[in-house]
């Protein structure tokens, strides 16, 4: 990178709390310490997902900060994790009975996340468990899981075909699946309509469970696909998170040329580097410039720049 990332690319200095919070989760980690003055921005603009992460980095960092500013963020992370324990109880059994059927699935973005990526599970909250099953088999996957205690809720009847997902509720927890058949992120925006990543699924250990995941490349694909396309980077601030912490872990791995070129032949080229573009311009995610620009985006700074305001804004 030639600078922080407040200088990468075109476009104002940063305001101050959304700097010091992007520095706090790793953009720049040689920064000094947040002034306590600062926080209560910092909690505003960290609420609605980001306080378990911010409070682990605290913590790491051994910071001073007001009391009251660590019991949130340390309450924040209890409640995280006692939700992650409570969907941990409610999909094992979801997940052994869809493979006693014999129904493949993928677990998707958050979840697979949360065990694979994030630096602890409770850091990566989540509203809902995202499962890829075949069309073919939805009716099966259903059935399965209705014998497990899972069922429709009433409040949720945006679901079924037309909408490419099918929500269950475990009982009358605040548990969740979604099960798309495929995400219509994908479906819709992929030239091959998601084909190559279903069959890229590996095998993968999430510490409770043995399940499908995508592998990075294709993790990143689907990631960039849902929050640029799907939400326009509105509220994206946990989404690029996520970019980012895959990348951490694996762009050493990727052969960028290659990754560009398949972009390109799935016509995904546009969301895919525009992501990874904000990623690095927001949070310092390791893909370097020569990458980007064989995505052949014109206007990528520009571009990046709109979508980083978009990622402050709340919907």
């Amino acid at each position: 990178m030639s600078g922080p990332p407040e200088c990468e690319g075109r476009g104002l200095a940063r305001q101050p709390a959304r700097q010091a919070l992007l520095d706090l989760l790793g953009a720049n980690p040689d920064r000094g310490a947040v002034e306590p003055d600062d926080w209560p921005a910092i909690l505003a603009l960290a609420s609605g997902g980001i306080e378990p992460i911010l409070a682990l980095e605290a913590e790491r960092r051994g910071m001073a900060i007001p009391a009251a500013v660590r019991a949130r963020l340390v309450q924040a992370r209890q409640r995280s994790a006692a939700a992650a324990l409570k969907r941990q109880a409610a999909l094992r059994p979801a997940f052994a009975a869809l493979d006693r059927a014999g129904i493949p699935f993928i677990v998707l973005k958050g979840l697979a996340l949360a065990y694979r990526v994030y630096p602890t599970p409770e850091t990566r909250t989540m509203n809902d468990v995202d499962l890829w099953v075949e069309a073919s088999a939805l009716d099966d996957a259903t059935n399965a899981l209705e014998a497990e205690g899972w069922r429709a809720p009433w409040w949720r009847d945006e679901t079924g075909p037309a909408a490419g997902e099918q929500c269950l509720q475990y009982r009358d927890s605040r548990v969740l699946i979604e099960l798309h058949y495929p995400p219509k992120s994908i479906s819709d925006l992929m030239a091959d309509g998601g084909a190559s990543l279903w069959s890229a699924r590996v095998p993968a250990s999430l510490g409770w469970a043995e399940a499908c995941v995508l592998p990075p490349e294709e993790t990143l694909l689907h990631l960039s696909l849902h929050l640029a396309e799907h939400h326009r980077f509105i509220n994206a601030l946990g989404r690029l998170l996520d970019v980012t912490l895959v990348l951490r872990k694996s762009a050493a791995d990727i052969d960028w040329p290659a990754f560009a070129q398949r972009c390109a032949s799935l016509e995904a080229s546009g969301w895919v580097g525009v992501t990874l573009g904000t990623a690095r311009r927001m949070f310092g995610a390791p893909v370097p410039a020569d990458a980007l620009a064989s995505f052949g985006i014109a206007d990528l700074d520009d571009l990046c720049m709109v979508a980083e305001e978009q990622a402050w804004l709340r919907p």
